[in-house]
């Protein structure tokens, strides 16, 4: 043993593993060892002593990375060459199971301190280690943590990010925000910076007011204006918000966690729906007509509104039963609506019903409707839906023969609705059957362009002021999706808004192919 009695205790006691080696490479003969390097090893003097530090503590020959023995070797050296301490701060040195085959994943740091005697001559090297396995899988463990924590927050569908500090500075933004504002380099500049479109939106004051009292701000379809090309063309967008207080480790307000949703197409979606839904209810009306369904398991039957008033009835009252529509029906028609009822009802057939209805104040409409069973997705009966139009003022101003025409294309009563402008507002399922082009591809385009074999879409504005100086009727040719040619008859009505401003025109076309060529034969 090298040391000196006295020294010996000290070196016996210390709690990390230590070992004397001679400065003999590239052996390094290990000449002492200590308590807590015998009880690391799990092993007896005799492992060590007389030994290389190399043999006693071979290298795991499945590691192919971490490099211990060359890197400590290296070290060794190096208090040779210098005769001064070297330290490894960070090494994975796995350590051999006694008795087995197998290793022990440690990480270390080593510390190699030169031992001299009087004449400054290096005698033995002072070989010490320091476990900080727990540590470094600690470490390891967080920084899993953290890189599932970025991977999630990366690959985020939503808008998310940290705000630091009361000016609000980026620390942290995901992609699909710096898609969202159309922005990269945002790091590390405040809000104002980076957004300065969003003045006198109230998101600076909004945030304020999060990062001063530490109260949480949420806000549904929230409207922000952004400019996401930085050439001042304003981009509307509607947001799911949240601001939530970032906290530091003493519990202060550091920042603010921001979350973003866009809702923007969802909001838009339903302003069209909204939009639609108002011009079927204005085509319905002004074309006379409406629309039910029942529903076989409750038996209750739903009306809209303009049906209800084709049967004189408010659109507040509810009609409860099927048996409460036959009641309108006009006693000289009913034997043969019930027959036609029974019929359809065998084979679940399409209905279609030519048909008189009297009011509660005597009134009588002639009425077509046509309606078609509704069945669920396993194929079970569940309803029924329908149409009903009233067509009282065409018999009265046509006449009996050409209503019996006219009936045989009833079915393809088209309703259309354009903005001033001509634009396609609204087509419903009659159009595409009439027209070809589906409601996805109609909406939007051009009347005059799309359907009319005469005019030119520069025609429009001559067209759509005529249009504005009330309701007007009367035959077309016009041009299938195909490109085939054909007649139609149409009623066209204005639209208003509450200050008498022209919107649009509505139209509801009725393809009289067949009635023409009966006239035809006629003459």
């Amino acid at each position: 043993m090298p040391l000196h009695p006295q020294f010996d205790h000290f070196f016996q006691i210390l709690p990390n593993p230590g070992l004397i080696l001679l400065p003999d490479a590239p052996k390094f003969t290990i000449v002492a060892v200590n308590k807590a390097a015998l009880k690391t090893a799990n092993s007896v003097e005799a492992d060590f002593i007389g030994k290389g530090i190399f043999e006693a503590l071979p290298e795991n020959p499945e590691d192919w990375v971490s490099k211990g023995v060359e890197n400590l070797r290296n070290s060794l050296n190096s208090v040779i060459a210098k005769k001064d301490s070297d330290t490894i701060a960070f090494q994975k040195y796995d350590l051999p199971i006694r008795g087995t085959t197998k290793f022990e994943v440690k990480y270390t740091k080593i510390q190699n301190i030169p031992i001299k005697d009087n004449h400054d001559r290096l005698t033995h090297i002072f070989h010490t280690i320091e476990d900080i396995t727990d540590k470094k899988n600690l470490e390891i463990a967080f920084e899993n943590e953290r890189q599932r924590f970025n991977g999630l927050y990366l690959q985020a569908p939503s808008c998310m990010g940290i705000l630091k500090g009361p000016t609000h500075v980026f620390e942290m933004a995901n992609p699909p925000y710096l898609q969202l504002i159309g922005e990269k380099n945002i790091l590390g500049k405040t809000v104002r910076e980076v957004l300065p479109e969003v003045e006198g939106q109230g998101i600076f004051e909004i945030l304020d007011v999060v990062y001063k009292t530490g109260e949480t701000f949420s806000a549904k379809e929230m409207l922000i204006k952004f400019d996401k090309e930085g050439k001042g063309k304003i981009v509307e967008m509607y947001e799911d918000v949240i601001y939530q207080p970032h906290k530091d480790n003493n519990g202060n307000i550091d920042g603010i966690y921001f979350f973003f949703i866009d809702v923007t197409e969802k909001v838009e979606s339903r302003r069209k729906i909204e939009a639609s839904e108002k011009s079927l209810k204005e085509s319905q009306q002004v074309g006379h007509l409406g629309n039910w369904e029942l529903q076989f398991a409750t038996g209750i039957a739903i009306w809209s509104d303009e049906l209800c008033r084709i049967y004189g009835l408010s659109p507040s009252e509810n009609i409860q039963t099927h048996q409460n529509w036959l009641a309108f029906i006009h006693p000289g028609d009913l034997e043969e609506v019930m027959n036609k009822i029974s019929e359809s009802q065998k084979t679940l057939s399409v209905l279609s019903l030519n048909h008189r209805i009297v009011l509660e104040d005597g009134t009588v409409k002639h009425i077509y409707g046509k309606s078609k069973y509704a069945f669920d997705k396993t194929g079970k009966l569940e309803g029924l839906y329908g149409v009903a139009l009233d067509v009282t003022e065409t018999i009265k101003s046509e006449g009996k023969m050409r209503f019996q025409s006219d009936l045989l294309n009833i079915i393809t009563q088209a309703a259309i609705s354009a903005d001033a402008k001509g634009m396609i507002t609204f087509w419903n399922t009659a159009a595409t059957e009439i027209y070809g082009w589906s409601a996805e591809e109609a909406i939007g385009k051009n009347v005059i362009s799309l359907l009319s074999t005469e005019q030119k879409e520069g025609d429009i504005t001559e067209i759509m002021e005529k249009m504005s100086k009330g309701n007007s009727s009367n035959e077309f040719v016009v041009k299938h999706k195909d490109g085939h040619t054909f007649p139609v008859f149409s009623s066209i009505s204005p639209i208003f808004d509450k200050q008498g401003k022209f919107e649009g025109a509505i139209e509801v076309s009725l393809d009289i192919t067949t009635r023409k060529a009966e006239e035809e034969k006629l003459v």
